[in-house]
């Protein structure tokens, strides 16, 4: 097969086309085990799989794919059908080689850790902070000094530390710094002096001010704009010596650039040597740090030759996804492997293959140190032998959004190709120039929903979270529920709740979570016993193997989020998100960066101004010709226009940066705007937006202010229409959609808060069901209001409880299982283990307190113990002593 780039624009179908590739490649007689495919996140590499998986065991009954996999591979449907048959079982039995590039590094490493000093057991985590381990290590005389150099920099301590870190996290120690000769351009003015006097009056008198090096380099004679100095040019002598002095003093700053660049690379050495120390003794890594100890291995030519010799006999196709989120480091770990695989056929006649997909314009990470330029730098090697091709049909967006991007984007883009449209649906761009942002964002929100917009349907982009939450803030106070920056979606979206739901069931044997599954999912499943000393990770997987359930996005994503969490916390900590979120109706508010991957029907971006922020200082940047560093100062504008003019090499570094963040911010735009669906509407004041879109096109929104009296209600019933995908070998798992009423629930849940809270007496009873009421908004209050009133009303609880201490929410590991005992009431000789339901009694309550007396024993060996249930039936709360 070729060797292909593919650019793919936003909507076009890469995860579709990536998959065709993968299935084509097995069709064509590769081995599983000859295929690699690397991605970012976890959740990426199980969509992936998923996918593929999907695709390659249901062929017959996916047309798109079919079609596609026929044109490419020249046969008919039948004989592909015939071809995957032959290839079946293996595919069945071989593990798919997907991986993140952290994971495929960790594989590596695991390898010839030993050569680096390091353990083959170390462990590994997401992050870890040697900032605090970096000042340690400095002795007083290497602290005094860092504290002169801050002011030299110009930084403050906290920001020096997190950028020495960011550049640490992908450097890979090779470095270029220009040695420049020391000069004194105050020496050097004292010479040509005489070649300025009495050019005019006002030249004359700036010399008069000029007595040391700072006030030179402060004076106005350094400024060729001034039309002083302009006359002053006319004078042939006084030309040639300006021209001198400002070489001199251009110089002198490439010097002060140098002498600083030299001070950021000693300590970035320093902080990389404490690192390293750090790891070997605390026997810990982070993934970060992984590759740089791969990349470090790979420049020892004997391990770097025995690796690619090893990897070669096993990998003859790679596939990258999203390559233009490649760093630098993981660029350069890669870049020989790609090398081996188009050089040809390697050893056992294996035909080799390279594909990688991605769009440079939505490279948006440049500060997480992804290279959008790396996507350009294999395809236009020649000597590779890669073909570029684009995905040129957009199936996301409706006709009005694909077109206000072609007509706007192509003009600020070189190598922008027009994609077409794959839907026959108008759709809609508009722009509302705003006063009051707040109000007018309520405003079309409010004409949304009027026709027929769902909540969630709608969502708001933001460049910064301080505008989110005020958007949040606002409209909440109109009483629309909002989920600000997507925290809170993931977990309520039911295929990732059933898997919580039914983790507290098997830990906590309460059957109110049973009887949650059981009416999503449709039967009744028995419980697992869970290791929770395993990974949250693993036990969820383990809860999708017992369930037989297939993983949609939602469940891809919770499992990529949780992989560094402790199970416990999926249970305790996020619950009440979980019971907060109101299922995932609300409107999404987040940040463009936050919103990247995403779609939405409704799409609102909000432009309040156009100020750039802050950015002078040192620059440290990667030559990919030299695969070395290199650094410069972006100085005041002043500075940097002279020693643009004096300085080549200074003005070519100066103006890639300055492409590069053009280039970042015109991305920023694009990824925003293409997560449309159906409409778009900018809201922006005046003069925002981006240079180069032409606003005064896209229609204006004129919206009435009667819009702000607009109140939504949701419907009386708290019915949700589920869409899950069940694996088709469960018969009864077959239904597509389901309804299920979740009111029982979160009233159970706001109840139980409730009693958390409160001290059981009527002075109490009004904030903390106010409290629990913010917690759990989209229950009932009345309903909620009434139990709580109800609890306090009954005699019996408050003699249970009276004259007892009381310990709320007590949970405690027996029989390496998780409990919770909602109340225990303990006074000097007896131990009350109280339970309370906001529902029917059930007979399986027994069994469950009866545990709970089991390891009270062992803590009140003394005491008395007694079990009750505190349960709610014919409108009044009973109790029952166990």
């Amino acid at each position: 097969m070729k060797h292909i780039a593919l650019s793919a624009s936003a909507g076009s179908g890469k995860t579709f086309t990536l998959s065709i590739r993968y299935i084509a490649l097995v069709l064509s007689g590769a081995s599983i085990n000859d295929i690699v495919a690397l991605t970012f996140t976890k959740k990426a590499v199980n969509e992936m799989k998923e996918r593929i998986t999907n695709v390659f065991l249901n062929l017959e009954n996916r047309a798109a794919e079919l079609k596609v996999l026929q044109d490419s591979l020249g046969l008919s449907a039948e004989q592909i059908i015939n071809t995957r048959n032959k290839f079946l079982k293996n595919f069945k039995e071989d593990e798919l080689r997907i991986y993140t590039f952290d994971s495929f590094f960790s594989k590596i490493l695991r390898l010839f850790a030993t050569h680096e000093g390091l353990s083959v057991d170390a462990e590994l985590i997401d992050y870890l902070d040697i900032k605090e381990e970096f000042l340690k290590s400095l002795d007083t005389n290497e602290a005094i000094k860092l504290v002169k150099d801050l002011k030299d920099f110009n930084m403050s301590l906290g920001d020096f530390l997190n950028w020495l870190e960011s550049l640490y996290l992908n450097y890979t120690g090779e470095k270029i710094i220009n040695d420049i000769e020391i000069i004194s351009p105050f020496d050097e003015f004292l010479r040509l002096k005489d070649n300025f006097t009495g050019a005019n009056k006002k030249v004359d008198e700036w010399l008069g001010k000029i007595t040391d090096l700072n006030s030179l380099l402060s004076s106005s004679l350094l400024d060729a704009s001034k039309s002083n100095v302009q006359k002053a040019l006319d004078l042939p002598t006084f030309a040639a010596a300006y021209e001198e002095l400002l070489s001199i003093v251009a110089k002198y700053y490439g010097f002060l650039e140098s002498n600083q660049l030299k001070l950021c690379f000693n300590y970035l050495d320093k902080f990389s040597e404490v690192a390293k120390n750090y790891h070997k003794e605390q026997n810990i890594l982070s993934f970060s740090d992984v590759a740089i100890y791969v990349h470090k291995i790979l420049q020892n030519k004997d391990l770097k030759d025995l690796f690619y010799f090893r990897l070669n006999s096993n990998l003859s196709h790679l596939l990258i996804d999203e390559f233009q989120d490649t760093s630098v480091i993981q660029y350069e770990i890669i870049k020989p492997l790609v090398e081996e695989i188009v050089a040809g056929i390697g050893i056992d006649d294996k035909q080799k293959s390279f594909f990688y997909v991605g769009d440079k314009k939505q490279s948006i990470y440049s500060f997480r140190g992804a290279k959008q330029e790396v996507f350009d730098l294999f395809h236009k090697n020649k000597t590779y032998n890669i073909t570029l091709q684009n995905l040129d049909t957009n199936y996301r967006s409706k006709k009005a959004i694909v077109e206000f991007v072609n007509n706007n984007f192509k003009n600020l883009y070189d190598d922008y190709y027009e994609q077409l449209v794959a839907s026959k649906e108008n759709g809609a761009v508009s722009k509302i120039i705003t006063e009051n942002y707040l109000n007018d964002v309520y405003k079309k929100i409010a004409s949304l929903l009027q026709n027929g917009a769902k909540l969630d349907d709608i969502c708001i982009l933001t460049r910064d979270n301080a505008n989110a939450n005020e958007i949040a803030n606002f409209l909440n106070e109109f009483g629309l529920k909002t989920n600000v920056n997507n925290n809170s979606l993931l977990v309520s979206k039911m295929s990732v709740r059933v898997l919580i739901e039914f983790a507290k069931y098997s830990l906590l044997e309460d059957e109110i979570y049973g009887y949650f599954v059981k009416s999503v999912l449709g039967k009744d499943y028995s419980k697992l016993k869970i290791d929770i000393t395993k990974s949250a990770y693993e036990i969820y997987n383990e809860i999708i193997t017992h369930l037989d359930l297939c993983k949609d996005e939602y469940v891809l994503e919770f499992l990529d989020d949780i992989s560094s969490k402790d199970f416990l916390d999926t249970i305790f900590n996020l619950s009440s998100k979980l019971a907060s979120s109101n299922e995932a109706k609300g409107i999404n508010i987040m940040t463009i960066h936050k919103s990247k991957g995403l779609q939405f029907e409704h799409l609102i971006c909000v432009h309040l101004s156009k100020n750039a922020p802050h950015d002078t200082g040192l620059k440290i940047e990667y030559d990919f010709s030299s695969h070395k560093w290199y650094g410069f100062k972006k100085d005041a504008s002043a500075i940097r226009n002279l020693r643009c003019v004096y300085d080549k090499d200074y003005a070519k570094k100066l103006e890639i940066y300055e492409n590069t963040k053009k280039n970042d911010e015109i991305n920023t735009y694009y990824v925003a705007y293409t997560r449309a669906i159906s409409s778009l509407c900018i809201v922006m004041n005046e003069g925002a937006g981006l240079s180069g879109i032409n606003y005064a096109e896209i229609t204006n929104e004129s919206l009435d202010d009667d819009l702000l009296n607009f109140r939504y209600k949701e419907n009386e019933a708290s019915v949700i229409n589920i869409s899950y995908e069940f694996n088709p070998c469960v018969p009864l798992q077959n239904v597509k959609a389901k309804e299920f009423s979740t009111d029982a629930i979160m009233l159970g849940n706001a109840f139980h808060y409730f009693c958390e809270l409160s001290d059981f007496n009527d002075e109490s009873l009004n904030e903390c069901l106010r409290l629990a009421y913010n917690k759990f908004n989209q229950v009932d209050f009345d309903k909620l209001k009434k139990l709580c009133e109800d609890l306090l009303k009954c005699v019996e609880f408050k003699e249970l409880i009276k004259n007892h201490n009381l310990v709320k929410e007590y949970n405690f590991l027996y029989e390496n299982k998780v409990n919770r005992i909602d109340l225990l009431a303990i006074s000097d000789d007896e131990v009350k283990i109280i339970d309370y339901k906001s529902s029917f009694f059930n007979k399986s309550y027994e069994k469950q307190l009866k545990t709970y007396e089991n390891f009270i024993k062992t803590n009140f060996s003394n005491h008395k113990i007694s079990s009750y249930v505190v349960f709610y039936e014919n409108e009044s709360f009973n109790i029952k002593r166990i």
